[in-house]
C-alpha cells in the first residue's frame, strides 16, 4: 500500500507540479495566484484519500462530493498535461528543426505570419 501510494503521490503530484508551472509562466509570478493554486492542487492530489478515509467512517456524503470533484478534477488535469507534453514536444522539433536550418524555418514562419494577418 505505501508503495501504491508513493507512486500515486510522485505521478500526481508531477502533473499539479506540471500546472503550477504553467501558471507560474501565465501569472507572471503573482503571488496570490500561486498560493490559490497551490492549495486547490494540494486538496485534489488528496482527495481520492480522503474519499477513502470518508467511506471509512461512514461519510457518505462529502466522500461523494470530493470523488466527484476529484475524479473529475483528475480527468481535466490528465488532458491539460497529455496535450501540453504534446504541445512540448512539438516546439523542441521546431526548436531543433531551426537551429540545424535556422533560414528555412524562419522564411516558411514569415510567410504564415503574412498569409493569417
Amino acid at each position: 500500500m505505501l508503495l501504491f501510494l508513493l507512486i500515486y503521490i510522485g505521478i500526481y503530484g508531477g502533473l499539479h507540479l506540471y500546472l503550477l508551472r504553467k501558471i507560474q509562466l501565465a501569472s507572471g509570478n503573482a503571488g496570490t495566484v500561486l498560493i490559490a493554486a497551490g492549495a486547490w492542487c494540494a486538496l485534489m492530489v488528496a482527495a481520492p484519500i480522503l474519499v477513502v478515509v470518508f467511506e471509512r467512517r461512514a461519510l457518505l456524503g462529502p466522500a461523494k462530493g470530493f470523488a466527484w470533484v476529484g475524479h473529475t478534477w483528475m480527468a481535466l488535469i490528465f488532458w491539460f498535461c497529455a496535450l501540453g507534453l504534446v504541445v512540448e514536444a512539438w516546439n523542441l522539433g521546431v526548436k531543433l528543426t531551426s537551429l540545424a536550418k535556422p533560414d528555412q524555418v524562419l522564411s516558411r514562419y514569415n510567410n504564415l505570419y503574412e498569409a493569417y494577418s
